[in-house]
């Protein structure tokens, strides 16, 4: 039996919703655990998991110890809505500088992004890391708070935006941003390689279903969080769930400013499974 990890996210239950109806004999070969991304990542690395979407830099930080599964990411070129800088006091992302952002623990691709961003545009702020995603907490602690996934999605049109860092990101550099990408630990990938493929079969299928059934989708997963359908579909719709040649460039060009900023030791060889 496989152990496959997911986020509680609305962008990979509307892939894993797919899978429930698509996998055969789903309770029998795959166990499946719920935790944020920076969390699944370590998981993986420490061999509690086999195969779950983790944050991309992860990738980077543990060398050799996992593989990519191919054709498959959480990516995006552009604006999300679902990666968000909120501040109450703070006018642009320039005001920033000299300024205090909380981060939460929820993530470790997007705390990467933003000090990335923030280097390229010479903008020197304080982080206070490891934050519970709550905005309002945050804000009471700082001048800006940064939250991911649903948490973004929730406080979208509650909280004053002052960035969305996809919508930044492109702006520097035209690429995509990969976020997420499913990792499968590499000592599972030589022992299980038939149940792994078999995995990445039935996770490519449930990607097929999803799309076809995407407005269906959206309303069921919005009511789950509260949030209108079409708002969600909209953010659906901005991610690509591929991982082709230019998710693939948006990803060395990641790295590349990871290492040159020494936010990773250096740019890993990309191996798959």
């Amino acid at each position: 039996m496989l152990k496959i990890g997911k986020t509680p996210f609305r962008n990979t239950e509307f892939i894993y919703h797919g899978f429930e109806k698509v996998a055969e004999e789903i309770n029998k070969n795959f166990k499946f655990y719920t935790d944020y991304p920076s969390k699944l990542g370590e998981m993986l690395v420490k061999g509690e998991l086999d195969i779950a979407p983790a944050s991309s830099i992860i990738y980077a930080r543990h060398p050799g110890k996992l593989l990519i599964l191919p054709g498959i990411s959480i990516s995006a070129k552009g604006k999300t809505n679902s990666i968000l800088v909120f501040s109450n006091t703070l006018s642009s992302p320039e005001d920033i500088s000299g300024k205090t952002i909380a981060l939460p623990f929820t993530s470790a691709s997007s705390i990467a992004l933003i000090e990335i961003i923030l280097k390229m545009k010479k903008i020197n702020a304080k982080f206070i890391y490891n934050q519970e995603p709550d905005i309002e907490r945050m804000l009471r602690k700082a001048d800006a708070g940064l939250l991911i996934g649903d948490n973004a999605l929730v406080s979208f049109s509650k909280n004053r935006v002052l960035a969305d860092l996809g919508e930044e990101w492109y702006k520097l550099t035209e690429k995509s941003m990969v976020y997420a990408l499913w990792f499968v630990n590499k000592k599972t990938a030589q022992e299980k390689p038939e149940e792994i493929k078999e995995f990445t079969r039935q996770l490519y299928r449930a990607r097929e279903y999803s799309y076809k059934d995407m407005d269906t989708i959206s309303k069921e997963l919005a009511s789950q969080i509260s949030i209108d359908g079409e708002f969600l579909k909209g953010h659906l719709s901005s991610l690509s769930y591929d991982f082709g040649e230019k998710e693939k460039s948006g990803l060395l060009e990641y790295l590349g400013l990871a290492e040159k900023f020494k936010i990773i030791n250096k740019i890993p060889d990309l191996e798959f499974f």
